[in-house]
């Protein structure tokens, strides 16, 4: 892993893990970037499937929003390893369920969705 400085505009929102992300949650994050608080670095990665053109959300959804409400142009990010779509989902997965705002039932039920569509067999889902 390395953390590198990446245009907010190269970062696609894919919310895979999220049905919609919490205005709340975006807004206090603005708040505290305003008042010149610091976050950890966004996690991104690349698709295997589309190759290294592209970087997707592994765990920083808000904070991404956040910072381009607050009209920044870059961010730090930890860049990871590349994965498949079921990997980026899993580990996505894994980010949102340990952090401040879990996941809603709604949201749980949209990754099921997800990787199941995606070729993960309903019984590997626990």
């Amino acid at each position: 892993m390395r953390t590198k400085e990446v245009a907010l505009s190269d970062i696609k929102m894919n919310l895979d893990v999220r049905v919609k992300l919490n205005d709340d949650r975006v807004l206090y994050f603005a708040e505290l970037i305003e008042k010149g608080g610091t976050f950890p670095p966004i996690s991104i990665t690349n698709l295997k499937e589309v190759g290294n053109s592209d970087w997707y959300i592994v765990d920083g959804r808000h904070r991404k929003a956040a910072y381009e409400l607050m009209q920044h142009e870059t961010t730090a990010c930890e860049v990871l390893a590349p994965m498949t779509r079921v990997e980026l989902l899993l580990k996505a997965l894994a980010a949102n369920i340990s952090s401040a705002l879990p996941p809603t039932r709604e949201d749980l039920a949209h990754t099921i969705e997800l990787l199941l569509a995606n070729g993960v067999r309903r019984e590997k889902i626990v």
